[in-house]
């Protein structure tokens, strides 16, 4: 029964103040899809009733875990080293997200078959009709595998570039889910087995997840430890390992630097 539903997720950045001997902020913006779950609890009551079943959803999000690790490379006619890295964690690992059970009324009685289709927040489906049963079957859980959409943005900010130790740089930012809406379909029977035009059809939404859920991003300031002036970029990963997205190159410290 798995399905790939997509989601669109935005990555925030604020606005972030530079203070004392900052010297550079450079910005950070990569689409990429992370894998999630998602499930849910739908209760019926009230099928053979007027105006229509009474329908109890609840939604349950579980979020692959997501990185972003910042790299340091010094290279040149005079010095070679290796990359150092350091990983920050953007969504921790299965990170679940739960809203609050809500009723809606179905609108059409005498036990209608019923289906679900996920869509976003502007009524575009993410996912094909999930059948679920006879209203009078009373509880339904489907679950889907998702595949979401990620729109990553923030702010780096660099100083100290030509230190002994290497510069230290700092994320500002954070993640944000757009809203994820579910469409309940009543139907007076199943399309498979009637002709067109002999069924009647009600289709009533449900918020399966608000908007405001967000992630901040790590304020820790980043020491490079590295040589002087190095190329900083940035990389997104999933919490397997496996990278997503392409690299954020911003070039050495100095060329994000303020003159």
């Amino acid at each position: 029964m798995s399905k790939y539903i997509t989601l669109a997720v935005l990555v925030v950045a604020s606005v972030l103040g530079i203070h004392g001997n900052a010297l550079a902020a450079d910005q950070i913006h990569r689409s990429f899809d992370l894998p999630a779950a998602l499930s849910l609890s739908i209760q019926t009551t009230a099928c053979a009733g007027t105006p229509g079943p009474q329908v109890s959803l609840q939604s349950d999000l579980t979020l692959t875990g997501l990185n972003a690790s910042v790299i340091f490379r010094n290279t040149g006619p005079q010095v070679s080293q290796e990359p150092f890295s350091v990983n920050q964690v953007i969504v921790p690992a299965d990170q679940k997200v739960s809203t609050p059970a809500q009723s809606i009324t179905g609108g059409l009685g005498n036990n209608p078959y019923i289906w679900l289709q996920v869509a976003d927040s502007k009524g575009r489906p993410l996912t094909g009709e999930i059948f679920l049963g006879r209203c009078d079957q009373g509880t339904f859980t489907p679950a889907v595998n998702i595949a979401v959409p990620v729109d990553a943005s923030g702010t780096i900010v660099a100083s100290d570039c030509a230190g002994v130790s290497g510069p230290t740089v700092s994320l500002d930012g954070g993640t944000e889910l757009s809203p994820l809406m579910a469409n309940l379909i009543f139907r007076s029977a199943d399309p498979a087995s009637t002709p067109k035009g002999k069924i009647d059809q009600v289709v009533n939404q449900a918020m399966i997840f608000p908007a405001g859920q967000s992630y901040p991003l790590p304020t820790q300031p980043i020491v490079a430890n590295s040589a002087a002036n190095p190329l900083v970029s940035m990389q997104f990963s999933l919490e397997s390992g496996a990278t997503v997205g392409s690299e954020v190159r911003f070039g050495r410290c100095s060329t994000i630097a303020n003159p």
